[in-house]
C-alpha cells in the first residue's frame, strides 16, 4: 500500500509476495532469495 501522495504500485503481487511489473525483463527472486549475500558481492564489486 502507498503512503499518501506516492504513486500506487505498478507491479502484481501475489500471496507468496512476489512480484511482476509488467514490461519487465527480469522476475522478483522470490521469498527465500539471499540478499545478504547479494549485497555483500554487489559491495565487493
Amino acid at each position: 500500500m502507498p503512503l499518501p501522495g506516492e504513486p500506487p504500485p505498478t507491479g502484481v503481487c501475489d500471496t507468496n509476495h512476489t512480484c511482476e511489473v509488467p514490461g519487465a525483463t527480469h522476475t522478483d527472486p522470490g521469498p527465500y532469495w539471499d540478499w545478504s549475500r547479494y549485497i555483500r558481492l554487489v559491495d565487493f564489486a
